[in-house]
């Protein structure tokens, strides 16, 4: 290699390294507040509520409070967008830059990292900070249904024209999860 290609090379590498870090935090992110969404019971979510000093907060809390299933739902959204869209991406960039044997690595490599900083770390994590997350991340949290709700409408529109629930009632959206 002469040095340019190892220069270029080193900036892909670096490209790809950055690009696993946010896609591995974005997961954790959203893992961690889907979990301290699910762990945090009825009293001690009217409890933060009431201790939430912030009125515009303390309003958002209240939402997500009476729509949980919801907001729950739309966290599974974000989480399965970014885990698929976020492997797609990494795996396209690492079959650009590195060899066959590079990229089978990259990807035994990514797998393990996802599996313990986007799935179990956040759920071990929640338990100890869920109150704290939910109050850190309520705006967050309102903004993923926002965004995600078009996404839960159209799933059971879906299921709708196939026919797919024998009850002849559409499924609520947590039934979705």
């Amino acid at each position: 290699m002469n040095f340019l290609n190892e220069h270029v090379f080193f900036i892909h590498i670096i490209v790809l390294f950055f690009a696993s870090i946010f896609n591995l935090s974005l997961s954790f992110l959203f893992s961690l507040i889907e979990t301290s969404l699910i762990i945090t019971d009825d009293i001690k979510f009217h409890a933060l509520i009431m201790n939430t000093k912030n009125e515009s907060k303390k309003a958002k809390l209240s939402k997500i409070l009476s729509k949980r299933d919801k907001y729950g739902a739309s966290l599974s959204v974000a989480i399965t967008l970014t885990n698929v869209t976020g492997s797609s991406i990494l795996g396209s960039m690492a079959s650009n830059y590195l060899n066959k044997s590079g990229v089978i690595i990259f990807t035994i490599l990514i797998t393990y990292l996802m599996l313990v900083f986007a799935r179990t770390v956040p759920k071990i994590y929640a338990r100890k900070v869920n109150k704290e997350t939910l109050v850190k991340y309520v705006s967050l949290i309102h903004g993923v249904y926002l965004l995600c709700v078009p996404i839960l409408w159209f799933t059971l529109v879906w299921v709708k024209i196939l026919k797919l629930n024998k009850n002849k009632k559409p499924p609520t959206i947590s039934e979705l999860k």
